[in-house]
């Protein structure tokens, strides 16, 4: 006997990685040789210290990925961190900010989701442009 099999409904997800950018391989470089220097000349609750803000900054950069399903974007920031959910009707725009700019290129760039409640959620996907078709189309 065959059991019948329920077909169920499950609305689309998407998941788009974070971009790493500059800034945070210089952080994680400097907290590297801050740790190393703490090690070199003594201090153990500074080299714990060192180690563990090493450990969750690496964390957080890694894992930082932005999920958007047909009601929320869910902004997961690692293990170590709460996520941030943000419905998808809260959106009014969505601005795309570059800061820094050096001969002529942007050195940091990012999106600025702003929310009706006059919130503003900043995201750094990969492919921003994938990213922001696909909120269009969730909406």
């Amino acid at each position: 006997m065959r059991m019948k099999q329920q077909k169920r409904v499950l609305s689309p997800t998407r998941s788009f990685a974070a971009r790493i950018g500059v800034g945070s391989i210089v952080l994680i470089v400097l907290l590297v040789v801050a740790t190393i220097y703490m090690m070199w000349h003594g201090g153990g609750v500074a080299i714990a210290g060192g180690l563990l803000l090493t450990v969750l900054v690496v964390e957080r950069t890694i894992h930082t990925e932005y999920r958007i399903d047909r009601e929320r974007l869910v902004v997961h920031s690692g293990r170590f961190a709460r996520d941030r959910v943000v419905e998808l009707d809260k959106i009014v725009r969505i601005e795309r900010i570059s800061r820094m700019r050096i001969g002529g290129r942007a050195w940091f760039s990012y999106l600025l989701l702003v929310l009706n409640d006059g919130g503003a959620v900043a995201v750094k996907p990969r492919d921003e442009e994938d990213f922001v078709e696909a909120i269009r189309k969730m909406k």
